[in-house]
């Protein structure tokens, strides 16, 4: 009896970061797949995992919100909705809950991406093994209540933007010019047109961030 008393508190101790990253203590595999990147396993990594919390992340903060904002209108929540799964979002949030030494790469330096990536696969991983309710207790404690977002709500430059282009009556539109591919990441190149002329542009490892930016770079040059 003693023994296995001993075994057990031995055994939760290997599992001491994780238990402080999820809240609870679990011996399934599915944990150690999530922080594998396709750079040092090309077979069994992470990118399924993530493709699964990236749909799981998305109806959960979606359910929130119409829980928590019965009167609000479709543009509303939305646009919130956006702001809280967007990469930079959820690269700050995995930045600032994931110990950068669990994740297993071949990569010199970790992109930024990574560590919303692996946020995802996580989420893939609880809602796997623990279930919706435990996913949604993760996804509200981390990223609807997040300290970063209240910084990014008041950084939508699309939309501020848009609200320009409207009172102007002026035809806004975002166009892709390349994809270039880098170390694994695709760089996008967005350009923004204000009726038919083209105001910005901006490059970044996501096609939102870079609207963003090139949102941003438009509403410095008017």
């Amino acid at each position: 009896m003693l023994k296995r008393i001993i075994s057990r508190f031995t055994s939760y101790k290997k599992y001491d970061d994780q238990f402080k990253l999820l809240g609870y203590h679990t011996r399934s595999p599915l944990y150690k797949q999530a922080f594998t990147h396709k750079s040092i396993n090309n077979k069994k990594n992470n990118e399924q995992l993530e493709f699964l919390g990236d749909a799981v992340l998305s109806f959960i903060i979606t359910d929130t919100l119409l829980l928590e904002n019965p009167n609000k209108d479709e543009g509303f929540l939305s646009k919130k909705r956006a702001v809280i799964i967007s990469r930079k979002h959820l690269n700050l949030v995995g930045g600032k809950i994931i110990p950068k030494s669990k994740i297993k790469s071949n990569l010199n330096n970790l992109p930024e991406n990574i560590f919303g990536n692996t946020l995802e696969a996580i989420i893939g991983a609880i809602y796997s093994d623990k279930g919706i309710q435990q996913t949604r207790l993760f996804i509200i404690k981390n990223i609807y209540n997040s300290d970063f977002l209240s910084k990014l709500i008041n950084k939508d430059f699309k939309s501020q933007l848009l609200k320009y282009a409207q009172k102007k009556n002026l035809e806004i539109e975002y166009k892709t010019d390349k994809k270039q591919e880098q170390k694994h990441r695709k760089e996008f190149l967005v350009s923004v047109f204000l009726s038919g002329k083209k105001t910005g542009e901006a490059k970044a490892f996501s096609k939102k961030e870079a609207e963003q930016a090139a949102a941003k770079n438009t509403l410095n040059s008017l």
